[in-house]
């Protein structure tokens, strides 16, 4: 674990790993630009980044993928296995590094960001500084851990389904005993950010039937990469999961991730929509864009997640749909990387309840008709 203990007081300390120079120097300028941060090294490839990770041990490392000696993901590896710090994936896009960027998330990697081309730098730069100090902040509050990303599911209760609509999720909390049903749905719809692909991936693998409700699903990942998540997430599941196009109505058996940089919703047709207009919340897709659509188009037993994310987005949406009679459920803190987008749907009055990481798994088994009666620690609001 990192030797620092940062105070209120003291800058964040960053490490860039970064082999362009112009880019070394640009990110150099962005970052501290807030005077919250400093640059304590700038490496040249994996092979130095590892090396001044060590000696310097920075509070948060901003990682390439493309570099000479060493690539971005060999890097991570090391340091995620050796002596783990938050990281943050700054690279420009390209099918191979798309595909390295998702097994980066895999290993532990905080968020993904897409840099600049140096020709369109200076017309996107505002709106890429905000977004690597914001996302800068937020690693440096995240503890990390060996090999953090690859995740097991836990759950080993597991019995044969019974006829039924419904389970039961009983708490086995210290404090008063309290019980919620979770219903089997037509639809689900899932909104995450920050810590989402990895388990979107274990609800996903954990799925043994094709006769399974469609899914659509809101991730927040830079513009090219959700093709590239939509891949990994179908690589290790028996459902079909696809980068959603316009026009699409929801199959059973099928998953559908928003393409990065629009909004989709779910039109009164029952035919997907997608929208690139203005972000809502900072982001695009937008949790609250889909779940709205979903309350407006009146679809019966909706199943909503708000899964591990930064910031507020999905909240309004998860209200709006809770009011339609759907069931909205929230990561628990305990196993969010970031607690801040279920925590905001609960403040917001949009769940049911808050499941874990391995209650999540375990719905996910049941209705793909896996799992009779999955138990853990369910905070009923």
């Amino acid at each position: 674990m990192p030797k620092f203990n940062r105070s209120a007081n003291r800058t964040i300390r960053v490490l860039i790993v970064e082999d362009s120079c112009f880019m070394q120097r640009r990110l150099t300028e962005i970052i501290e630009s807030d005077p919250g941060f400093s640059v304590v090294g700038v490496a040249s490839n994996g092979l130095e980044g590892l090396s001044m990770s060590e000696d310097l041990e920075p509070d948060v490392i901003t990682m390439d993928i493309n570099m000479p000696k060493m690539d971005g993901l060999c890097s991570i590896d090391h340091i995620m296995a050796s002596e783990p710090r938050p990281i943050i994936v700054v690279s420009s896009y390209a099918r191979h590094v798309g595909r390295a960027a998702m097994y980066a998330l895999e290993l532990g990697v905080i968020d993904i960001i897409e840099k600049p081309s140096a020709r369109s730098v200076s017309l996107d730069l505002p709106e890429k500084s905000a977004e690597i100090i914001k996302k800068i902040q937020m690693a440096s509050r995240i503890k990390v851990v060996r090999n953090a990303g690859r995740m097991v599911s836990l759950v080993t209760r597991l019995g044969t389904r019974q006829p039924g609509k419904e389970f039961q999720i009983t708490s086995l909390s210290s404090l008063p005993r309290v019980s919620g049903k979770v219903r089997t749905p037509e639809l689900i719809a899932i909104g995450s950010s920050t810590g989402g692909p990895s388990v979107l991936a274990e609800l996903l693998n954990g799925v043994k039937s094709i006769d399974f409700p469609p899914v659509l699903v809101a991730q927040h990942l830079p513009g090219k990469f959700t093709r590239d998540l939509a891949e990994q997430l179908n690589y290790v599941s028996m459902l079909e999961v696809i980068e959603a196009q316009a026009g699409m109505i929801p199959q059973r058996g099928c998953v559908y991730v928003a393409p990065g940089d629009q909004h989709m919703k779910l039109g009164s047709t029952g035919r997907l929509e997608l929208a690139s207009t203005p972000a809502i919340n900072y982001c695009r897709p937008s949790v609250d864009v889909l779940f709205a659509s979903i309350a407006d188009a009146g679809v019966p037993n909706v199943m909503g997640l708000i899964l591990t994310g930064m910031g507020k987005d999905g909240a309004e949406g998860a209200r709006k749909l809770k009011e339609t009679g759907a069931q909205v459920w929230g990561q628990d803190e305990g196993s969010c990387v970031v607690f801040g987008m279920p925590e905001a749907a609960h403040s917001a009055g949009g769940l049911n309840g808050f499941l874990t990481f391995e209650e999540l798994v375990a719905v996910f088994k049941f209705i793909s008709g896996d799992v009779n009666h999955p138990e853990g620690s369910l905070k009923v609001i």
